[in-house]
């Protein structure tokens, strides 16, 4: 697990089995940290914002590994999207194909280490660790992700987060 540098010794404590280790200055370095502190075969990367992920997610990301060294899951677009540009619509972005992509993301752990080392050398930072592999040109896996495996980054986002979290009356 890999944790801000001043939660380690906290963490640790609260979780004596698990391997805790100091993220790094950016997500991608943090990842990095955390690649070099294990020895597994697979490795999952999750983000601490999304605390509704399933073990029903987990197994399918996991399962996903059996047909290529990475897999996410994702959920179909189904808004409209615009691209916009100084406050005016500039197109009307065709959504067909397109996904959003959540995390836990599942990975063939030496795949995932060359990726973030050949990252490192181009000077390459991407927005999750699967367009990292996909630079490497591996195939990536996507697998059904869960409408309520929301991501917490918006002070708005917290409200959903509670009714979520409220149990059913």
């Amino acid at each position: 697990m890999v944790v801000p540098r001043d939660w380690v010794a906290r963490v640790g404590a609260e979780l004596e089995e698990a391997v805790v280790v100091a993220g790094g200055d950016t997500r991608q370095a943090s990842v990095r940290c955390g690649l070099d502190a294990i020895a597994a075969e697979t490795v999952l990367v999750h983000d601490g914002a999304r605390p509704f992920v399933t073990a029903a997610l987990v197994r399918r990301v996991l399962d996903g590994l059996s047909s290529a060294p990475a897999c996410v899951p994702a959920l179909p677009v189904d808004e409209t999207l615009k691209r916009a540009d100084g406050g005016r619509v500039r197109a009307t972005v065709d959504r067909a194909g397109l996904v959003r992509v959540q995390t836990p993301q599942a990975f063939r752990t030496a795949v995932l280490r060359s990726a973030h080392e050949r990252a490192e050398r181009d000077g390459f930072t991407g927005t999750d660790d699967a367009q990292l592999v996909e630079r490497l040109g591996e195939a990536v896996v996507v697998v059904d992700g869960e409408p309520a495996n929301v991501k917490l980054t918006r002070a708005g986002d917290f409200a959903v987060a509670e009714a979520l979290a409220r149990p059913p009356a």
